[in-house]
């Protein structure tokens, strides 16, 4: 009996030597398993305002990661952390039709100090734009309503039909990082509600249930993880002075729980619009008769008085925002531009009318990506031979205005830049013709060139 007590100690003595031996030989060694990466994105395919996202196994330090982080060729952006999620913003559109790579090198380490043992290292290649828009324009006899459309301006007059509604769209907006398109949607009640189509796959998601009322006007937030919008109630069960009045509200994408802007219900709200940082949502409020700038951090209110219902374009540094007035003359009712300092309220409202003593009538302004000149719709008063609006590059510290596009017998809106602010898109209308239809064309900057890509199409939007 003694004895077999004795081996019994000397085993349990073994064992507890051999465990002590291998926790002195982890310790020494390290722990060789590493840090490992579950995800990259973009793979394959990307879009040129695609961020570039990394995710961990476990908490990394920040530093660390961003020091061994490199992407070719090089390009700057900002870097945020979301758990064990990297994401890489470029500052700037990414070059389409480039190939890229991106490397984590060996070495960047975890908060527990585990080191990634290899390189992390994979390519995608970025496509060029397309073009998202709304056809026909012009109904013929058994048209189909506004659907939604895309076209690649390397393809002309070869465009894709993403929606087969059938009352129609009414308006519509690509997401950030172009994956995606918000649109409202009419019902046959004469109500409308909002829709996120994915444009790879087709997959279409209701957002909301506006009974009794329109919801229209999508705008994504800068991450692409709320829709503000505004909704027009038509309840007439509701009092008769909030009948027809628009308000703003906020979609969250993650749950679809929507929320008003401001829950004051006297505080009315169309055409949200968010600031570029995400942090502000400015909206015209006919109560105010103004473009009331919100922000959703502190509650700040900023209002900048109008009598044109818009919220004008904010700089892409969100300092600025250029927005039209109301003015007179002898003869009739214009618009003339605005440029109101966000980040210097005391330098007050500069007036962007250009020459003295001639009347513009200003419609729309498209800040170019570089943030140091716009794209505006401009009728010169004393050109009465143009027989709509005409496009002009304008410089927001001069107000001086140049011709970009200029023909009397179009007329020109709904303009905006490209991602990376050499090619403008705009509908263009031959006001001379005889049944005449709008169309979607595209002035590309370096060759000064403009081309048509598609017929009877409206609201074109850079699908990025």
């Amino acid at each position: 009996m003694r004895t077999r007590f004795d081996r019994l100690d000397v085993g349990v003595g073994a064992a507890s030597l051999i465990l002590v031996l291998a926790i002195a030989l982890t310790i020494a060694v390290g722990d060789r398993a590493g840090v490992g990466v579950t995800a990259m994105q973009p793979t394959g395919e990307a879009h040129t305002t695609t961020p570039i996202r990394i995710v961990f196994n476990e908490p990394m330090d920040a530093a660390s990661v961003v020091a061994h982080f490199a992407i070719d060729p090089p390009i700057a952006g900002q870097f945020s952390w979301s758990g064990s999620q990297l994401t890489f913003k470029p500052s700037a559109a990414l070059a389409a039709n480039q190939l890229y790579t991106v490397t984590v090198r060996a070495g960047a380490t975890s908060a527990q100090g585990r080191r990634l043992l290899e390189d992390v290292r994979w390519t995608f290649r970025v496509a060029p734009p397309h073009i998202a828009f709304l056809a026909p324009a012009v109904h013929e006899q058994e048209a189909e309503p506004p659907n939604l459309w895309i076209v690649d301006p390397a393809a002309p007059f070869v465009a894709t039909q993403l929606t087969r509604s059938r009352y129609g769209l009414l308006d519509f907006q690509p997401s950030p990082d172009g994956t995606q398109i918000a649109y409202a949607e009419k019902a046959a009640d004469d109500t409308a509600d909002l829709y996120v189509i994915t444009v790879d796959s087709g997959a279409i998601q209701r957002l909301t249930n506006c009974v009794k009322a329109i919801c229209q006007s999508p705008a994504w937030s800068p991450d692409g993880s709320r829709i503000a919008y505004e909704r027009i109630e038509l309840n007439r069960d509701l009092p008769q002075i909030d009948q027809g009045l628009a308000r703003a509200w906020i979609v969250n994408l993650k749950d679809l729980s929507t929320t008003p802007l401001i829950a004051d219900s006297e505080r009315l709200g169309v055409l949200p619009q968010w600031s570029p940082d995400g942090t502000q949502i400015a909206v015209y409020d006919r109560s105010l008769h103004g473009i009331a700038i919100y922000d959703l951090i502190n509650g700040d209110r900023k209002l900048i008085t109008t009598f044109v219902e818009e919220t004008g374009a904010f700089a892409p540094d969100g300092t600025r925002l250029i927005y039209p007035e109301l003015a007179q003359s002898p003869q009739q009712f214009y618009n003339t531009f605005a440029m109101a300092d966000l980040a210097h309220p005391q330098n007050g409202i500069r007036p962007l009318n250009g020459r003295d003593g001639v009347l513009v009538d200003d419609h729309q302004a498209a800040w170019n990506p570089n943030g140091k000149v716009l794209a505006i719709t401009r009728r010169y008063q004393d050109q009465p031979a143009t027989c709509g609006a005409q496009v002009y590059l304008l410089n927001p510290d001069t107000a001086e205005a140049q011709p970009l596009v200029v023909d009397s017998s179009y007329g020109h809106g709904a303009i905006g830049w490209n991602p990376a602010g050499d090619q403008l898109v705009m509908q263009r209308y031959p006001c001379l013709e005889q049944d005449a239809q709008p169309g979607i064309w595209v002035y590309d900057l370096a060759t000064k060139t403009l081309r048509q890509v598609a017929r009877n199409g409206f609201i074109p939007h850079w699908l990025p």
